[in-house]
């Protein structure tokens, strides 16, 4: 019976470590502060994914240029931040985060650079 009880408090233990490394590391991804971020930790990787598939399609588009756009998720809440060339750029990069699985909400911050 003791070899049971130390078996699982050896489990217990590790996933307790294993989750606080992994809080630290996906709360670095999505740019959480840990101990105040209030999202669970599958939140928080849901959000980190988020923004990663975004910014990838947004590397992949030729007709924007991704070099002063930041994109934020939280709660699966994208915040779109940053300079772009234009309207149509930065409808087509809503479109883009609108269209990523997950995303229930697309907030514009853009400001359009005319130069």
């Amino acid at each position: 019976m003791l070899k049971k009880i130390t078996h699982l408090f050896s489990i217990l233990l590790l996933s307790s470590t294993l989750t606080s490394c992994l809080a630290l590391t996906a709360g670095g991804a999505a740019g959480a502060y840990i101990g105040s971020d209030e999202r669970t930790i599958g939140t928080i990787i849901d959000d980190a994914a988020i923004t990663t598939k975004i910014n990838g399609k947004l590397l992949q588009d030729d007709k924007i240029s991704s070099i002063d756009i930041n994109i934020d998720t939280n709660n699966r809440i994208v915040t779109l931040h940053g300079d772009i060339e234009s309207r149509e750029d930065e409808e087509r990069l809503i479109q883009m985060a609108k269209e990523t699985k997950g995303v229930i909400e697309v907030i514009s911050k853009l400001k359009i650079d005319s130069q």
